[in-house]
């Protein structure tokens, strides 16, 4: 795409952002390598925002949209998709640097460290964030490799995490309904966009 054409576009899409607040997704479309690529999108709360943290597709089961996904979240199926989580010393690190900024009233710099986990492994994150509403039947929970024990236990709290689930949900929600309808808005933009790069 020649920057002429890439700059109008981007011009469009701010106008359109101003005019009627939407217009968001078009500042993806160097993210992304095909249209369909852009429209399915990473999933979960950090993949709407363009951080690929989960390794999975992303079902068409609601078109590629993301609101049902508060209900019910299709990725990983019976189990937990792969997904990079903190590790515990990462974790720990990252709590070090809150409380010593909370101190100190300044930001602090730590050392993120991550992993990447399997699809049998629970994830607190993902259960409270990405899980849909529904998973208060902890099926994926009953599906992982976790001990008899665990698994009693965390049926016994899995009303306290659907909760927590539940109240992030008032957050999604509208967030998920803006980026669909933004998305849906800026079809037109995108494929003028790869259709443009095809044609180089």
């Amino acid at each position: 795409m020649t920057t002429r054409t890439n700059r109008a576009l981007r011009l469009a899409a701010c106008a359109g952002f101003l005019l009627f607040g939407v217009g968001c997704a078009t500042f993806e479309l160097d993210d992304h390598h095909s249209f369909a690529d852009w429209y399915v999108g990473d999933p979960g709360f950090d993949g709407a925002f363009g951080t690929k943290t989960i390794y999975a597709e992303r079902p068409a089961i609601y078109g590629h949209f993301r609101l049902p996904e508060v209900v019910f979240q299709p990725v990983g199926g019976l189990h937990y998709p792969r997904r990079r989580v903190n590790t515990d010393r990462g974790q720990a690190a990252a709590m070090e640097a809150w409380e010593k900024a909370q101190r100190t009233g300044q930001a602090v710099q730590y050392q993120r460290e991550t992993t990447v986990v399997g699809g049998h492994e629970k994830s607190f994150w993902f259960d409270t964030i990405d899980a849909g509403v529904i998973e208060i039947v902890p099926y994926r929970l009953w599906a992982s490799d976790a001990s008899a024990g665990e698994k009693v236990v965390y049926t016994l709290l899995q009303p306290g995490v659907t909760l927590v689930n539940a109240c992030m949900t008032f957050v999604r929600a509208p967030i998920y309904a803006y980026l669909d309808v933004d998305k849906l808005l800026s079809v037109p933009v995108a494929l003028l966009y790869y259709g443009s790069e095809e044609e180089e």
